[in-house]
């Protein structure tokens, strides 16, 4: 069993449960269990099928709790919710019917009466939809949130005189903005969070006089003076007074900031993953005041399956913020219980300890302001920085055969929060890559099994939020995923799976007996998708579902060191060259690498049928035009050739190209130095061996970035590959 995603609230009498999703057997199940003065109850089944069952939320109700969650059946993502009254489970309950149900928040008031907002798929767009629960009876579900853009991620608060608050994220004008509302006759929506900047994931309390509180992440786009792009996530708070929203900024911070969370968030110099949740906002409503929590990974650099957190906060008393404090440390990813109040907090948590650290633990610890936070002490020349980086470029086209090809630029190998050791939501990521990237397609690739599986819920839901995305002609998400195996000499051997549709089969290796990249290419093959290797090492299968290979990325040049990719080669396998960021730091297309991709158009199976055909080629993170033919056949095809083969190179970039070399069969036979941004290089083969050869082009442009560590790049790299041409001479 593999526990997560979960949730923690105390009932009317005293009692601690607990809710979650657990994994099992290649199925999802909510599971739900209570503590009371040290006894654990039985553990109950909440979900009456397994499947795809999402993360749950939960609530006081009664003399139990209600929990609602989110899960994919018959197609569908729907809400569902069940009743426990002692240990008396009620009836599951379909609680919404909509195509694209997501991201219930619940709430109940004093009087019995329960409300549930969910997000919803309208023909606007994204909205958060409401309904209650009063004597047994559920009311219609209606539209709550106005206002302009998408909204996500609802949360509610009840007031003790009745007064109901819903807060949500709304995407507009390329950002994030967090609004709220009290649900009374004459609501509006308030717009809390500043203006111009990006903020989200919100969470929404009311204090002990009535008034609520919302607080929120900011996320700020950084960069280094050599190119390195990354964000400094800020944590924001505010409180309604009665007749407005003030901001309540912590001394020397400003904009409601309160909270600064560089520490191993933000490259310092390099980042390692994290089996926490650093960027989740938890507010308390304590006997001395109100509380901002967070999550911090202790050691800035820990290793990703060792590394513990620790919960702190910020005390808001009299006026004023305490300083940053440690309240408890030793597990990682806390929940807490934001109605736990008195002198402690309520906490679940994943245990750290290795014979159990895929399951939960929980605790309470004393709300104290004693053990103050080490300060995040910056390592690189951190600037702020506006994004997009710079004009995105013409759109090149070639022709090639009697048609026309369009180049665009896509990221094909990115992390969200959907993978165990990494943060960032996956529509923000999406929305990265479209608006402050100016990608025109982006890929979220999550970990099948990395430390963690990745539940089917989670693989659905970016799916889900890839189709949401994907906008023919505008911008491509194509959906996959990454399988995450060893190889038992120790090779990485990883691939990541794409499909042209909605979503393909998930297969993770740890749901194998016998787990191999046969195995796995026959699955992909059958279900109609393709694979790259990636990473520094591989043995690849000699089947077209071999598509590409990925020669760099946020991790390294793999290129710089050919033996592997010359040596697959060298053995008459055919695939393509792409780049990829494989980035884990929330900045898809900025992260070091990319992919151009010559299509017919920009649609789903335009870009797949492209890079099933190897009509791409990687840069490091350059928009380099790249044209390499063999005669007129472009990059990725398979010609015969009767006469000496003719190459042409034609380049366009951003700055000076210093070299141009062509390589057969692994070895250069012809290079030029231009010395301008564009350049054209012809050369005649007159040395070509009879039989198979394979010819790239390489091209190195102006300026040596510096080589960081792990995931950390710079944006815009000097280097560029283009796929293969195969050559059959006669």
């Amino acid at each position: 069993f593999f526990d997560h995603h979960p949730a923690i609230c105390t009932d009317a009498g005293g009692r601690t449960w607990v809710a979650w999703t657990s994994y099992a057997d290649g199925a999802d199940a909510v599971m739900l269990r209570s503590v009371c003065e040290g006894e654990v109850g039985p553990l109950l089944t909440l979900s009456e099928t397994r499947g795809a069952e999402g993360a749950p939320r939960i609530v006081p109700y009664g003399d139990g709790v209600f929990v609602a969650w989110p899960a994919r059946r018959d197609a569908r993502w729907r809400i569902f919710g069940r009743a426990v009254d002692g240990d008396e489970l009620a009836p599951e309950q379909r609680l919404s019917d909509g195509p694209a149900d997501l991201q219930p928040a619940l709430a109940a008031d004093s009087q019995g009466k329960l409300f549930l907002a969910w997000r919803a798929l309208t023909e606007e767009g994204p909205r958060i939809m409401l309904r209650a629960l009063e004597d047994g009876a559920w009311s219609p579900p209606r539209q709550a949130s106005i206002g302009p853009g998408q909204h996500r991620r609802p949360r509610l608060a009840c007031a003790p005189d009745g007064a109901l608050w819903l807060a949500w994220d709304a995407y507009y004008e390329s950002s994030y903005h967090v609004f709220a509302q009290g649900l009374g006759e004459q609501a509006e929506a308030v717009q809390v969070s500043v203006p111009g900047q990006r903020q989200l994931l919100a969470d929404l309390v009311v204090d002990g006089e009535g008034m609520p509180w919302l607080a929120w992440l900011e996320v700020a786009d950084l960069a280094t003076p050599d190119g390195v792009v990354d964000q400094r996530h800020y944590l924001c708070c505010a409180r309604h007074d009665g007749q407005a929203w003030r901001l309540l900024t912590a001394e020397s911070m400003e904009n409601g900031r309160v909270a600064d969370l560089a520490h191993g968030l933000t490259p310092n110099p390099s980042m390692r993953g994290y089996l926490g949740r650093r960027r989740n906002v938890m507010l308390l409503s304590s006997e001395d005041g109100m509380w901002l929590l967070w999550e911090r990974k202790r050691e800035q650099g820990g290793v990703t399956g060792e590394a513990d957190g620790t919960l702190c906060g910020r005390r808001w008393q009299d006026g004023r913020w305490s300083k940053q404090v440690e309240l408890q440390a030793g597990a990682r990813y806390y929940v807490i219980d934001g109605e736990s109040g008195g002198e402690t907090v309520k906490w679940v948590a994943k245990s750290c300890a290795e014979s159990n650290q895929h399951h939960l633990i929980i605790g309470d610890s004393r709300l104290q302001t004693e053990r103050e936070l080490q300060v995040f002490e910056a390592a690189l020349p951190w600037r702020a920085r506006n994004l997009p980086l710079d004009q995105a470029p013409k759109r090149e086209t070639i022709r090639a055969g009697g048609s026309d090809y369009q180049l665009f630029w896509a990221d094909l190998h990115c992390h969200s929060v959907l993978s165990s050791d990494v943060e960032g939501e996956p529509d923000e990521l999406l929305a990265y890559a479209r608006d402050r990237a100016g990608l025109d397609v982006c890929v979220l690739i999550d970990n099948d099994c990395y430390l963690v599986p990745m539940l089917n819920h989670e693989y659905r839901l970016g799916c889900q939020v890839a189709g949401e995305f994907n906008e023919p002609g505008r911008f491509v998400a194509l959906t996959g995923y990454e399988w995450t195996w060893r190889h038992e000499n120790n090779m990485t051997d990883h691939r990541y799976v794409l499909w042209p549709g909605d979503c393909g089969p998930l297969v993770r290796w740890s749901d194998l007996a016998e787990p191999s990249i046969a195995a796995l290419a026959e699955e992909v093959a059958s279900s109609g998708g393709i694979m790259h290797a990636h990473h520094h090492d591989w043995e690849l299968i000699d089947l077209p579902v071999e598509a590409n290979v990925e020669v760099c990325s946020g991790w390294g040049i793999y290129i710089d060191e050919p033996s592997v990719i010359h040596s697959h080669l060298d053995r008459g396998l055919r695939f393509g060259f792409t780049g990829s960021s494989d980035n884990h730091r929330r900045c898809p297309g900025l992260g070091g690498a990319l992919t151009g991709i010559y299509a017919t158009e920009l649609t789903r199976w335009a870009i797949f049928e492209a890079l099933m055909s190897r009509h791409c080629y990687a840069t490091t993170g350059e928009r380099v035009f790249l044209d390499f033919r063999v005669g007129d056949a472009i990059m990725g095809s398979e010609v015969v050739s009767e006469g000496l083969p003719r190459m042409s190179v034609a380049v366009r970039a951003p700055r000076p190209v210093e070299q141009v070399q062509i390589v057969r069969n692994g070895e250069v036979i012809h290079e030029e130095a231009p010395e301008t941004p564009e350049a054209r290089v012809e050369f005649e083969d007159e040395t070509a061996p009879v039989g198979p050869n394979y010819y790239y082009a390489a091209v190195t442009m102006e300026g040596t970035p510096e080589q960081y560590p792990s995931n950390v790049a710079v944006a815009r790299g000097n280097r560029a590959w283009s796929s293969p041409i195969f050559v059959e001479q006669r």
